[in-house]
């Protein structure tokens, strides 16, 4: 059953659980999206020397995480403007070493 099909059931009986449903569902993602980023930031801690000393291990993590969520995101949904397959991982690795050993030069 697809989330669609679940709020028109809610909806039906009843039109504020619609609300509450969202919210919840909102809340899970947020939580499975805070323990990735923590994830994350304890693999970046664990190679720190490699890593922009400038860069905020997690900010990183948070950056990252976006990322990498909203490229499975597109995916899934088969979005006109998205990469499949390996060619993404490739191209979302690439832009996350660049990022990660970047120094800032505007950084004051």
């Amino acid at each position: 059953m697809n989330p669609g099909t679940t709020e028109r059931i809610i909806a039906r009986r009843n039109p504020l659980g619609v609300l509450r449903w969202r919210r919840y569902r909102a809340e899970k993602v947020r939580e499975v999206g805070d323990r990735i980023a923590t994830i994350i930031k304890s693999q970046l801690a664990r190679h720190r020397r490699e890593i922009a000393p400038d860069l905020d291990l997690g900010d990183a993590a948070a950056l990252i995480e976006t990322l990498l969520e909203n490229v499975v995101h597109r995916a899934i949904e088969r979005h006109p403007v998205s990469v499949a397959g390996e060619r993404a991982m490739d191209q979302c690795r690439r832009m996350i070493m660049a990022y990660l050993t970047s120094v800032d030069r505007h950084a004051a």
